[in-house]
């Protein structure tokens, strides 16, 4: 199950609700059991077959083509509330529409039944069915907010406008052969559309919650009130479907439902107009900063200040390697924190510099709050307590006479520190066990010792848990499974932590590596540490090698695709080989180690992939990603 973060103020770990209860979509299917011949037929053409969905202003249906022989939907609309016109004018507008992220309009006609909409028929869920039912993670959101962009900047190239982006228009497919075909938007035009008689229907009665058509909760605030929308309102829209899928919280709905709010439509639209949104990070506080400030620059309430669609893709694509991909039901925020609005911010001082300072002192405030009352997961704390008790049991029985007691003895005591106290812990241990090889005539090893503890405290000063957890490296390396380390680098949560966990691997392998008898247990005099093992890190290679590591921790949970096993194997095959290749090539420009076999490699690497891809399954299963509720294959939005 996906992990999203409470809020700092109520608690700063994380937690996730698990998805319960019925079908997010209860509206009933019926069946239509009637013979081929005798079921409705529409334009002389459509035999509709059964009905998928249906609200105040329209009701979609499966229908057969009976003149090309296939399947399609029929959105049929009530003729009284179309104006032929305009009708007319609005589905060709998004007939000229041919993009992988926007379902097909094949066909528009008005009869003296109704209107007809005829688009391709989807098989899928709509992205309030998957959101409601757990079965997103914050990267399929970001994935599928990418393809949205996508789909917004074609239609705008072409003159058209959404008016309507919502997450029951999104429908994500069941199958998607390219990145842009994981999100298809829907019902284009269709807002303006039924908006036919704006005298005798003003914009809120159009947009009642659970219509088809749309609901007001994800307008943008000139469109509340009226006015013209634009490209800068389907942007708004976005944004607003982007920021309740990643926080499970719509703060415009929320706003509009507080008490406070006055009932009469066009007092709380003049309240929705001046409203500046909750930032997104103050939902959800280990979201990325730079989507956070796109999101929330595309949610401000006046249109010239929103940026553009592609600033919020570029970064989106900047966002997709460091968030969670993790599926599960966003736990329900506490009212008290996330619903408050932010301070209006005076006309006579709305300059972007005070807005700026304004956010970012917002942002220290909250920043300062959870660091402070965050505690260490204790898993990390078992890892870190288990890499120091070996790394101290290894040296006691390399190293003879450096520790008075066992070697069982003091890897229990060095756990026990370290687990108790992560940071000063870790330090202490590390000058303890350099103190004893220096008093036993080993100062080169001491001085590499000191050095192998500080490169992780140098590359992520304040993330102590992960410090010793690099010990595995050499380990691994023990066994000709070197490249294997930065897989398990990859599971790391950020990508910070992975870039520090990769490179302090590949330096400590250097370091306690006895190759030609000069690693951290061999060297015994200072000019041997320092010429034989510190002066060659100064080479290309060593760098060279640790960007490559870092770089392959990072692109690891890029492999996957969930919904397409076969298509993951191979991108994970394909990471293996270009890391093992990688690491033959930087490895051995560098004098201070020399470059691993290509069998060792290449196997080191396929089994750290062949471990990413098992780990994933296992976590899957357990929580209970394949026990979630199956939906419907044949829905449309």
């Amino acid at each position: 199950m996906r992990e999203r973060a409470k809020h700092p103020s109520q608690a700063p770990t994380i937690r996730r609700a698990p998805a319960e209860g019925p079908e997010p979509d209860a509206t009933p299917r019926i069946e239509d059991r009637r013979p081929r011949s005798d079921a409705p037929l529409v334009l002389d053409r459509y035999r509709l077959r059964r009905r998928l969905g249906s609200g105040g202003f329209a009701t979609v249906w499966l229908a057969r083509d009976e003149r090309l022989d296939r399947d399609v939907a029929v959105k049929i609309l009530p003729r009284e509330r179309i104006v032929g016109g305009r009708f007319e004018r609005e589905a060709r507008a998004a007939a000229r529409l041919a993009h992988p992220a926007i379902v097909t309009l094949y066909e528009a006609a008005v009869d003296d039944e109704g209107a007809y909409l005829v688009s391709e028929l989807v098989h899928g869920a709509t992205l309030a069915e998957l959101l409601d039912a757990g079965r997103l993670s914050d990267r399929d959101v970001v994935r599928i907010g990418i393809a949205l962009c996508d789909a917004l900047a074609h239609a705008h190239a072409h003159g058209v406008i959404h008016r309507d982006v919502k997450p029951s228009n999104v429908l994500v497919p069941e199958r998607a052969s390219t990145s842009t075909q994981l999100a298809r938007l829907t019902d284009f035009g269709v807002a303006r559309i039924l908006d036919s008689h704006p005298a005798h229907h003003p914009p809120e009665s159009l947009t009642m919650t659970g219509d088809v058509i749309g609901t007001a909760a994800y307008m943008a605030p000139e469109q509340a009130q009226g006015l013209p929308a634009g490209a800068t309102a389907d942007l708004f829209s976005l944004a607003l479907v982007l920021y309740e899928a990643l926080s499970g919280v719509n703060p415009v709905r929320d706003l509009s439902s507080h008490p406070s709010t006055p009932t009469h439509p066009g007092a709380r639209s003049a309240r929705r107009a001046g409203a500046y949104l909750p930032p997104l990070r103050r939902q959800r506080r280990d979201l990325p900063r730079e989507l956070g400030r796109a999101i929330d620059l595309a949610l401000r309430p006046r249109a010239g200040e929103r940026g553009t669609l592609e600033e919020l893709r570029t970064a989106l694509v900047f966002a997709g390697g460091r968030v969670a991909d993790e599926p599960g039901v966003v736990a329900a925020p506490w009212p008290q924190r996330t619903l408050t609005q932010r301070t209006p911010i005076p006309a006579e001082v709305d300059e972007p510099g005070v807005q700026a300072a304004i956010a970012s002192h917002d942002d220290r405030h909250e920043g300062r709050k959870r660091r402070a009352a965050t505690p260490t997961p204790w898993p990390r704390r078992a890892l870190a307590a288990a890499a120091s008790a070996a790394l101290t049991v290894w040296l006691a029985r390399r190293v003879p006479g450096v520790s008075p007691l066992p070697a069982p003895l003091i890897g229990c005591l060095a756990a026990a520190l370290v687990a108790a106290l992560p940071r000063v812990g870790w330090l202490i241990l590390t000058a303890a066990l350099a103190g004893s090889l220096a008093a036993h005539s080993r100062p080169g090893a001491a001085l590499l010792l000191l050095t192998a503890a500080l490169v992780p405290v140098l590359l992520s000063p304040r993330d102590g848990p992960t410090w010793p957890i690099a010990a595995a490296a050499p380990a691994l390396n023990a066994v000709g499974l070197a490249t294997a380390w930065p897989a398990l680098a990859g599971f790391a949560g950020t990508a910070r932590r992975r870039v520090a966990l990769a490179a302090t691997g590949w330096l400590w392998i250097v370091l306690s590596r006895p190759d030609q008898g000069q690693g951290l247990t061999t060297v015994a005099t200072l000019h041997d540490a320092t010429a034989h093992v510190l002066r060659p890190l100064l080479t290309l290679g060593t760098p060279a090698t640790c960007a490559v590591w870092a770089l392959a921790a990072i692109i690891l949970p890029l492999t996957r695709i969930r919904r397409s096993p076969e298509l993951e194997y191979i991108r994970t095959a394909a990471w293996a080989t270009a890391l093992a290749l990688g690491t033959i090539a930087t490895a051995s420009l560098g004098g201070a180690t020399s470059s691993p076999s290509l069998g060792a490699a290449l196997l080191g690497a396929y089994l750290g992939g062949i471990v990413a891809i098992v780990t994933r399954r296992v976590m899957a299963l357990a929580r209970g990603h394949q026990n979630t509720e199956r939906l419907r294959p044949d829905r449309v939005a």
